[in-house]
């Protein structure tokens, strides 16, 4: 088959998938072509149809000449804008977060703390005519941080017509330039081969553009730090790395693998510089207006179980002061792991400090591996390839959550993704194999 005709199949697969979303956003409703207990069953086929599409786009372009590759550049970007931008008008059906979001902006906006104001307080009650949350959150304040709340408020000041709208455009936004940033990167490090798996990922196109999740802007904040990192803007890392913790506090590991790694100490006071000013104003506006800026996070994490096979294990064969400490330890040895791995390759162990805690966590939604997109650009490696490609298998549950109301996970796909890790460890270890035994004929 030609490199054109093969380009063409895969550029075809890649629209085909996102065109889907048009159909299931109606479906959903029970209005489309699909039956509502069918939509986990075409999302997993449409992830799966988008990242087949990604991966074959990555293909030819490593097959490609510099100077044909050079020329393509351009196309693939504006691809990449195109399919965020699509992507806008389409209600969200695999998760509804956004009335989330919303909610608790229009809670602020009212006069009272979300974070301590759960949607069934009375005081709440009329607005619930039209600010709705999901009915499974009544119960639970909100967990998000300062930034995220700030952003939730700006977007709930549009009203419940358009502020969904505005959320959208405001998430489509940041996504295109996680796009730019990530392209920035790969240029700065002459990886611009990799572009596809940045442009075309399925996690970022689908959770940015159809559930417009606030991890995108997360992932924001961690590509620019780490564009600041490599220009020696330290200042600016530390900060960028703040105003990803104030939106989600995954990114808070990269501070102490890039304070180890730097060997002068002014460089390291410019990076924990930022990063506490920044942290300041976010925490201090907080505090400022009259919250308490901490939220149900460690309930959300001590009740909710999704998509983590690790935890999953830990939790089933260990007593829970066991799994504590097993957890801890793991969580402690995988940040010094990333610092050993930085000292060789700071990217890679910049990824494997934002690993660490998704591997442990006993929450893992495809849309929270939206921060280890962009390494899978700038470091592509097979573990965190199937992690992507294989997680959003667990919208499986989507079936019977919309068609009959039952959240109910399936275990295999736990298995599936922990095979997986399995495959990715097998190919590190013959690796290893082969390049002892190629050292030992050398001598």
């Amino acid at each position: 088959m030609s490199r054109s005709w093969w380009l063409a199949g895969c550029l075809l697969l890649v629209t085909i998938a996102v065109i889907l979303a048009y159909p299931l956003a109606e479906s959903a409703e029970g209005e489309g072509f699909f039956h509502p207990s069918q939509i986990g069953f075409w999302v997993c086929l449409q992830y799966s149809a988008m990242a087949i599409g990604m991966l074959g786009v990555w293909y030819a372009a490593r097959r490609s000449t510099a100077s044909q590759w050079a020329a393509q550049l351009k196309w693939l970007l504006a691809l990449g804008v195109l399919l965020r931008v699509l992507l806008i008008p389409v209600d969200s059906y695999t998760s509804n977060d956004i009335k989330r979001y919303l909610w608790d902006g229009k809670v602020a906006l009212s006069g009272y703390d979300p974070y301590t104001t759960p949607p069934s307080s009375l005081p709440l009650q009329p607005l619930h005519s039209d600010w709705s949350p999901p009915p499974e959150h009544n119960a639970y304040a909100s967990l998000y941080p300062p930034l995220a709340m700030a952003s939730f408020t700006a977007a709930a000041t549009a009203g419940p017509q358009w502020a969904p709208w505005i959320w959208k455009i405001l998430v489509s936004l940041a996504n295109i330039g996680l796009l730019f940033v990530g392209f920035g990167i790969l240029r700065q490090i002459n990886q611009q081969r990799h572009l596809p798996l940045l442009a075309l990922s399925p996690i970022l196109i689908f959770e940015g553009g159809i559930a417009a999740h606030l991890d995108i802007f997360s992932a924001l904040a961690v590509a620019i730090a780490v564009l600041c990192w490599l220009r020696g803007r330290l200042l600016v890392a530390g900060a960028a790395i703040a105003a990803g913790v104030l939106l989600k506090l995954l990114p808070v590991v990269l501070l102490p693998v890039m304070w180890v790694l730097l060997r002068q100490w002014r460089l390291r006071w410019q990076l924990l510089t930022g990063f506490l000013l920044a942290l300041l104003v976010g925490y201090g506006g907080a505090f400022a207006v009259g919250w308490e800026p901490i939220g149900i996070l460690f309930e959300f994490f001590a009740k909710w179980r999704f998509g983590s096979p690790l935890f999953a294990l830990l939790d089933n064969t260990l007593p829970t002061l066991a799994r504590q400490l097993a957890v801890m330890i793991l969580a402690v040895a995988g940040i010094w792991c990333a610092a050993r791995i930085g000292r060789q390759d700071p990217l890679a162990g910049f990824a494997v400090a934002l690993a660490t805690p998704l591997l442990l966590s006993p929450v893992v939604f495809p849309w929270y591996l939206s921060v280890l997109v962009l390494f899978s650009a700038i470091r592509p490696n097979l573990f965190l390839l199937l992690w992507l490609l294989l997680l959003p298998l667990s919208y499986e549950v989507l079936g019977s959550w919309l068609g009959a109301g039952v959240w109910q996970p399936a275990n295999w796909v736990l298995v599936v993704v922990a095979c997986g890790w399995l495959v990715a460890a097998g190919q590190i270890l013959l690796k290893r194999r082969l390049f002892i035994n190629s050292f030992h004929q050398s001598l």
